[in-house]
């Protein structure tokens, strides 16, 4: 709900986004992490342009995301789904 008042590229719903991701994460729960740091990510990029910070702070996000893909391992849902998106761009 707040994404969708806000948008998705407003700081403050990103931040929320981030936030959320990585104490999921903390917490031992990928499957909700995971689409929370995807999502502030990939609408992320026009901030992390102009603040370097932020820039950081995707860096990191992106590194807790693969973190979180590799302990899930082959037979998680989202390993599946990133093997059918290869599959797809060969």
């Amino acid at each position: 709900m707040f994404r969708r008042c806000l948008g998705a590229a407003d700081p403050d719903a990103l931040d929320c986004a981030c936030q959320a991701g990585h104490a999921y994460a903390q917490a031992g729960k990928p499957g909700k992490a995971i689409p929370q740091l995807r999502y502030y990510v990939l609408n992320a990029g026009d901030l992390a342009a102009r603040d370097a910070d932020e820039a950081v702070r995707v860096m990191e996000s992106r590194f807790v995301i693969a973190q979180l893909l590799a302990s899930c391992g082959e037979d998680s849902p989202q390993v599946r789904n990133l093997d059918k998106q290869v599959g797809r761009l060969r």
